[in-house]
């Protein structure tokens, strides 16, 4: 019988399947293989915004030039426009907060018309009603919401809300802030559509704040530039503007927060010699102003920082287009990017012929430097170069841009989007700033975190190579069982997809959950890997490419993350004992690998020794927990009424009656003498600030503003003699991953640097999610968790038809991170696309976001495909690629918990893991694609969207890289090669594809749909051995379920219960069954104490 193969696609939104038959069209764009129909464009006018301003649109593919003018603005505004292929021009202004009508023109080409967009009218005029502004939720979110015990981070709270003050400008002072190192941001009431951070940027880097002393801090912010200062640096000016023409008691004010203090003044036709603006008593004069139309409104501006003055009247103006400098290009600045201290910077400005003045405006840690620039060499016939050097002797992190005069205009050239290069002229204040970052000359870095292949491991998901460890622990927090999951493909309990809420606010469980049901407690669960697991799958790992090893905690803990420690100094016994952790450094060792482990030092468990709220671990002889120290305390002082001297000299004498001496931990936390009331699962206890809210996690206190002053943790944690630094180093491991490392204080990493550095060739990595420049100048960090590379990569691979980031942007993202981070720490970012704090990265290309609770589903086919495009960039980039477990045989994950599952031994993707292994394998054999220089390619317009290009070249080799992200084959592709004319190039993925450069320089390769080429001068065959791969994917591998503790423990229960020799001998099967432990020892004791009851 004939028939026909058809394709089922399933649109999960709207709950719809298609076919291939009926809906040709709709499968082909599914699978990528049609584009989808062109949407019209609509477009409206005026719109409001949620910051109260307003927007005009007009659309007129004829239009040349368009303006608006009404009764909201002083003068016309021109109109950009923004989308050329539709005509569409925009303006948005900010109108008065009160309420009012108003009415406006478009001037377009000169001719006067209506908003023909808006249907209100009054005569030849448009019209709009302008509701009165009173403002929206603005909230200042961050670490500094934890002051008060509050969640940190949380965009939505009232606390942290700031005031409005009117013409878009917020403002809050928050009263006696401790001393400390903080990060904040701005949200609009939640994460999205829209926050902003340092610079205004929307979803910007986090602002650090370091308040020296205790103190009132007062920020500000402006929902128009959408600008956040602080008072830790930014003052309010008081300036006044003197002089003929200028009205009585009028200021400079910086509404936009730029730096910039202006007013716009209009003034009669004439020569105004004496206007100056007044600070602190010293005038600054703006020399000559000169009007020469009737009337005109001139701003008048001051910029206290460089001191100095300009307008906007003179109509001899600067050429905006005739200057010119690239950050990325040394005939401009030389060295390039980061510079080691006492090392001499050049500046070259290209400028017109006009200019007859330049400075360079430099942002130095101690203030604002000027740097004359003088005219040399001109760069051609029609442009001067203007040359200025700076020398650092200090590290840190600096700023610059430039400002030019022709003697009567005066315009500032900065950065123009971020990512630095070739920039923009404009008004000073209206620029971005250029970043210089000053490093340590001696600043070195491990050489074989350059040439690593990291794998991430989160040890209790990975394997189970020793049973016997199994219930060694069968408490985690408080009195909380642990859950022992025996079946180790179990998704993991998720409470808040478990259960949902009723319309009378009760909990009932959800019929359409689909991971394990459990006891509604997070992170209790546990599927039984150890350290022994990890040793046992070394072979796996090598022949995937692997020679450095990441685990996440492994400290003694209350946890299956194991982010909470118990006791630092000890392995969690439920992954074994310490000597597992030692045969594992050797083996590991052994191999040519390395070892890194994860370090929590912002905060501990608060069932810990160090803390122990639940009054676990007090004993004689022993150092008393600050918990049960301070909570003493205050019952005596609450209780009898006495002062805290003298409940603490009553304390001291009723523990040393105990044979307890040692207080040093009751120094480690800040505790409270306010009682938080008890809530379903947690008691009523004293306050403390718990890690982003989380009172199950104390935060250490930082003294001063620095943990390292509380000098007992500093001894014990960060660099005493028998320091925990030190102590796992000793034991094998070969560095530190830091867990959230900008919440804990720079001096305390700067000595923790001392501390591992004179261990060994050790390397220390932060977890930072932003810019990381301030810590990799030598003095801090090595390296850090590169989510800058996720962000640029997954931007460019997701491909999206919204927010579609292209190669140019991604490329872009990624030389902006090369040009401020030094070649030594860049070189050994650890380059990761995914973590135990994000959805998994095939999962993403699938739907799954970070922060949204969700249990991923199987992979589609498109999300297999663009996942093979993620180790071809990894595998050929700068730095150290991080592959999360699993990510290598495409094993799904949405947010955590949904991201920890057991490793999917015997299930994963053959084809996957074999193409990671090979990618890997290459990288290793090939140096250049290692530590080699790298030089992105330009592709031609057609293609540069989405063909991302590369040359990597050291003294041995020379390759270039092209990778596809389309669903289609890209023909006849011409690649700058940056190699000589007749180089032969060799594809390391297909040694049988060969090119050879030509004279121009270029090369000519086709790339199939989501892969890509890597073309090496000097080929070195790569043969991977893939009989070891065969874990991952061969069913033989399947982990086989293990006895349900729960079920032989109710068995155990029964038998006592019903002292029944029917139930004691079935319970006594079940116990045989379970690994050699303590459990089952003590299983087997109770049920003979029942088999002596019995016979008695």
């Amino acid at each position: 019988m004939g028939g026909k193969y058809v394709v089922f696609v399933e649109d999960r939104a709207s709950r719809t399947i298609f076919d291939s038959i009926n809906n040709p069209d709709k499968i082909a764009q599914a699978l990528g293989l049609q584009a989808p129909p062109e949407q019209p464009v609509v477009v409206k006018s005026p719109v409001l915004n949620p910051n109260g301003t307003m927007t005009f649109n007009y659309q007129d593919i004829n239009a040349k030039q368009v303006y608006i003018t009404g009764n909201m603005t002083t003068d016309k505004k021109e109109m950009t426009l923004v989308d050329a292929k539709n005509g569409i021009f925009t303006v948005t202004l900010r109108v008065a907060d009160e309420a009012k009508d108003y009415e406006y023109n478009f001037i377009v080409d000169g001719k006067t018309i209506k908003d023909p967009l808006n249907i209100a009218a009054v005569g030849e005029s448009s019209t709009f009603t302008m509701q009165k502004n009173i403002g929206r939720k603005v909230v200042l979110a961050g670490t500094i919401q934890g002051i008060d015990g509050s969640a940190a981070w949380d965009p939505a709270s009232d606390k942290t809300k700031l005031n409005y003050d009117g013409n878009g400008n917020y403002s809050l002072t928050l009263k006696d802030v401790p001393a400390g190192n903080y990060e904040y941001k701005i949200a609009m009431g939640s994460w999205d559509p829209e926050n902003y951070g340092a610079n205004g940027e929307a979803f910007g880097t986090n602002i650090s704040l370091i308040v020296p002393i205790k103190e009132d801090v007062t920020f500000w912010y402006n929902d128009d530039s959408h600008k956040i200062v602080d008072s830790t640096y930014y003052k309010i000016a008081d300036i006044d503007l003197l002089g003929t023409g200028i009205p009585a008691n009028t200021k400079l004010t910086d509404i936009s927060l730029s730096g910039i203090y202006s007013a716009k003044i209009t003034l009669k036709k004439g020569v105004y010699s004496n206007v100056k603006a007044v600070l602190d008593g010293k005038e600054y004069s703006f020399g000559k102003v000169e009007v020469t139309a009737d009337t005109k409104d001139v701003t008048f501006s001051f910029d206290p920082t460089t001191l100095m003055t300009f307008t906007d009247a003179s109509d001899n103006t600067i050429n905006l287009n005739s200057i010119y400098f690239d950050s990325r290009d040394i005939k401009y600045k030389s060295p390039y990017g980061a510079t080691k201290a006492d090392t001499p910077i050049t500046f070259n400005l290209k400028t017109g012929k006009e200019i007859t003045s330049a400075k360079i405006v430099l942002i130095t840690p101690n203030g604002i430097k000027l740097i004359d620039m003088t005219k040399g060499d001109a760069f051609d016939v029609n442009s001067d170069k203007w040359t200025g050097n700076f020398i650092s002797n200090n590290i840190g992190q600096f700023k610059y841009y430039f400002v030019v005069s022709n003697g009567s205009d005066v315009k500032a050239y900065g950065d123009d989007d971020g990512f630095f290069g070739p920039g923009k002229t404009g008004q000073i204040g209206t620029v971005k700033y250029y970043d210089l970052n000053i490093y340590d000359k001696n600043f070195k870095t491990p050489d074989w975190m350059k040439n690593s292949v990291v794998y991430q491991i989160f040890p209790d998901r990975f394997f189970n190579g020793d049973t016997s460890n199994d219930y060694s622990q069968v408490l985690a927090r408080g009195a909380t069982p642990y859950e022992f999951y025996n079946d180790w493909y179990s998704i993991p309990e998720d409470p808040t997809l478990e259960f949902i809420t009723n319309v009378d606010g009760s909990q009932v469980p959800n019929p359409n959950y689909k991971g394990t049901k459990g006891d509604n407690v997070w992170a209790n669960e546990m599927y039984g890997g150890d350290i022994k697991g990890i040793r046992s799958k070394l072979d796996y790992l090598q022949a995937l490419g692997i020679n450095t090893l990441y685990m996440t905690p492994i400290s003694q803990s209350i946890s299956n993350h194991r982010y909470d420690a118990t006791n630092y100094k000890q392995l969690d016994p439920l992954l074994g004992h310490m000597d597992e952790f030692v045969k594992l450094a050797k083996e590991v060792h052994k191999r040519g690998m390395h070892l890194i482990i994860d370090g929590v030092f912002n905060h501990v468990s608060d069932d810990s020794i160090y803390f122990d709220r639940y009054g676990k671990y007090m004993a004689k002889n022993k150092p008393i927990e600050a918990y049960q120290y301070w909570s003493r305390v205050y019952d005596l002082m609450n209780l009898k009424k006495v002062n805290q001297q003298q409940a603490e000299i009553q304390v001291t004498k009723d523990l040393r009656s105990q044979g307890i001496t040692d207080l040093h931990y009751k120094d480690w936390f800040v505790i409270n003498n306010t009682k938080v009331k008890a809530i379903t699962g947690d008691t009523e206890h004293y306050s403390y600030e718990g890690w982003s809210g989380y009172d199950s996690m104390p935060v250490i206190q930082a003294l001063n503003g620095s943990e390292y002053n509380v000098k007992s943790w500093a001894n014990e944690i960060i660099d005493g003699k028998d320091a925990n630094s030190k102590l796992w180093l000793k034991n094998g491991s070969d560095g530190w991953r830091l867990d959230v490392a900008n919440e804990v204080s720079d001096e305390t990493w700067r000595n923790f640097r001392t501390a591992v550095k004179g261990q060994g060739d050790d390397v220390i990595v932060g977890e930072i999610w932003t810019d990381a420049s301030k810590y990799l100048l030598g003095d801090m960090y090595d390296s850090v968790m590169n989510y800058r590379f996720r962000d640029a990569v997954l931007g460019y691979v997701e491909n999206k038809d919204t927010e579609n980031m292209s190669a140019v942007q991604s490329m872009n993202q990624l030389e902006a991170m090369r040009e401020q981070y030094p070649k030594e720490a860049f070189e050994a970012m650890m380059n990761l696309v995914d973590s135990h704090d994000t959805q998994r990265i095939i999962s993403d290309f699938d739907g799954a976001q970070k922060s949204v609770k969700a249990i991923a589903e199987a992979p589609s086919l498109a999300a297999l495909q663009k996942v093979r495009l993620i180790p071809l960039i990894q595998m050929t980039y700068p730095g150290a690629p991080t592959i999360y477990y699993g990510d290598e045989a495409a094993m799904p994950g949405a947010d955590d918990p949904d991201n920890r599952r057991g490793m999917i031994w015997g299930k994963g993707d053959k084809s996957t893991v074999e193409w990671y292994a090979k990618l890997t394998n290459i990288r290793n054999a090939y140096p250049v694609l290692r530590t080699g220089d790298i030089v992105p390619i330009t592709v031609d317009d057609t293609n540069k969207a989405d063909i991302m290009a590369y040359s990597r070249n050291d003294k041995n080799n020379h390759a270039v890289v092209a990778i596809n992200r389309k669903s289609t084959d890209v023909k006849a592709l011409v690649l700058d090669s940056n190699a000589p004319a007749g180089t032969k190039l060799t594809n390391a993925l297909d040694p049988s594809a060969t090119y050879v450069v030509g004279s121009d320089g270029k090369v000519t390769v086709n790339i199939a749909k989501y892969s890509g080429v890597i073309l090496v001068a000097r080929y070195t065959c790569v043969v991977v051995n893939t009989k070891n791969l065969k874990d991952i994917y061969d069913t033989n591998y399947i982990v086989k379920p293990l006895v349900n503790i729960s079920v032989v423990t109710n068995a155990v229960i029964k038998a006592e219960g019903s002292k029944n020799q029917i139930d004691v001998n079935a319970a006594m099967l079940l116990v045989k069954n379970l690994p050699k432990c303590d459990v089952k020892n003590s299983l087997i004791e109770r049920l003979n104490k029942v088999k002596r009851c019995i016979r008695r």
